[in-house]
């Protein structure tokens, strides 16, 4: 009677064995903590602040947000594709990416800020009070290099410190708005949430170079040409600002066509399909990982990957649909009645968008920027445009649905083209 225990124990040990199971695991785990505690956070917030407050806020961090992911110019999705084959030069490698992530940060928040009366109106404070200029420039450069180290701790292959890492400052966030929101004004949200970050920066940057990279001392680095790294840094970074358009900027357009209110209302559906979305590019970075030093195995780890998933994600994103919106009510009736239809569709368009980050990551390891750039560019204008018309003047629902006719149309076509080969290939023996 005991050995189906003892199977199952032992399978699930073999499965844990595989690299790119333990990677996409704590990759997968990651994205799925920032989700839950990034749900209670914000209920948190919207207890201790007024919907329009929440609103101004969260477009106010979307924003520091799209510059700061401007400002990691590529070197995120360099550091998973080359750091596992840098060899002894990984740690200059990071180095590298880290002192220019942070001076691009500097720059972009400085011309955000400076330019928020044209894209920006609701935000146009950050210009005027220099307290908060000088906030925002800081918070948009350490959640520039919060971005970077992650890219870093999954190409060194040392994914499992992400959850960690993601998980305390999660915690740490939601017990600061709690705090801040009895004393502090408006400001405390943007408060809570950037001071943990600030803190598991400057943490993780030191374990890395004193102690993380420094154990790849002695391989023999098998970088490219430095021509091809940069057409590489390049294209992705291309895609990356895509990327950060339909994310960031789509609360954004809420804001400034249907007010702060219902950016309120938006914001927290719109973060769990991004948390969900998370879940896929998390296991397609640990494909990355893998398979750049064991490119034979590519087909297979592929095929791996894919079913891995749609088991992780299916289930998750079925749960959302019916058990999010009564779960909005935690932040209020009016987030619930909001925000509910919006999050079902979401949940829906999360399965067929798989195939975005899956057919990005097969272009990535085949280095063909090109096809990154192409893939990331049409789903952004599927969601950015669709958006834009859906909207209307009073629902923020027609997002939703813009949004999964986009995901099933460009699933097709990418299936039909880009993974049509790799789905029906014969992988290596």
């Amino acid at each position: 009677m005991d050995t189906p225990p003892r199977a199952g124990l032992f399978g699930l040990r073999e499965h844990l064995r595989v690299p790119l199971h333990v990677n996409a695991l704590a990759l997968a785990t990651s994205a799925g903590l920032t989700a839950v505690l990034g749900l209670v956070y914000w209920a948190a917030a919207a207890r201790s602040y007024t919907a329009a407050e929440v609103g101004t806020q969260s477009a106010l961090i979307s924003a520091m947000l799209l510059v700061g992911g401007m400002a990691e110019v590529g070197a995120d999705s360099l550091l998973i594709r080359f750091l596992p084959v840098a060899g002894r030069e990984g740690r200059r490698l990071a180095a590298r990416l880290y002192a220019i992530a942070t001076c691009a940060g500097v720059v972009g928040a400085l011309v955000f800020a400076f330019g928020t009366s044209v894209w920006a109106p609701a935000l146009r404070f950050i210009r005027t009070d220099h307290l908060w200029l000088l906030g925002f420039v800081i918070s948009t450069v350490v959640a520039c290099l919060y971005a970077v180290q992650d890219s870093v701790l999954t190409g060194a292959r040392r994914a499992p410190w992400v959850p960690v890492e993601n998980g305390l400052v999660s915690l740490l966030k939601i017990v600061l708005v709690a705090i801040f929101g009895t004393f502090v004004g408006e400001g405390g949200i943007f408060g809570s949430w950037n001071i943990p970050t600030t803190l598991a920066v400057a943490t993780v940057t030191v374990l890395v170079f004193t102690r993380l990279l420094p154990t790849q001392r002695d391989e023999a680095p098998q970088l490219p040409p430095a021509r091809t790294l940069g057409r590489y840094m390049v294209g992705n970074y291309v895609a990356s600002l895509f990327a950060l358009a339909s994310i960031n900027a789509t609360p954004l357009i809420v804001i400034n066509r249907l007010g702060p209110e219902e950016a309120a209302h938006f914001f927290v559906p719109w973060a769990i399909f991004n948390g969900l979305q998370l879940f896929a590019t998390s296991i397609s970075y640990s494909l990355i990982v893998e398979a750049a030093s064991n490119e034979a195995q590519m087909v297979h780890l592929f095929r791996r990957a894919i079913v891995h998933t749609l088991v992780t994600l299916t289930p998750i994103a079925a749960a959302v649909a019916f058990l999010g919106p009564p779960l909005l009510h935690i932040l209020g009736h009016s987030y619930a009645v909001g925000g509910g239809p919006l999050l079902r569709w979401l949940a829906a368009a999360s399965i067929p968008a798989v195939t975005v980050p899956l057919a990005i990551t097969l272009a990535r390891l085949r280095n063909r920027p090109g096809q990154v750039i192409l893939v990331q560019a049409a789903w952004s204008a599927l969601i950015l445009v669709g958006a834009y018309v859906a909207l209307g003047e009073t629902s923020i629902e027609g997002i939703g649905i813009a949004v999964l006719a986009g995901a099933i149309l460009l699933a097709a076509v990418l299936v039909a083209t880009l993974l049509r080969r790799v789905l029906w290939q014969r992988p290596a023996a």
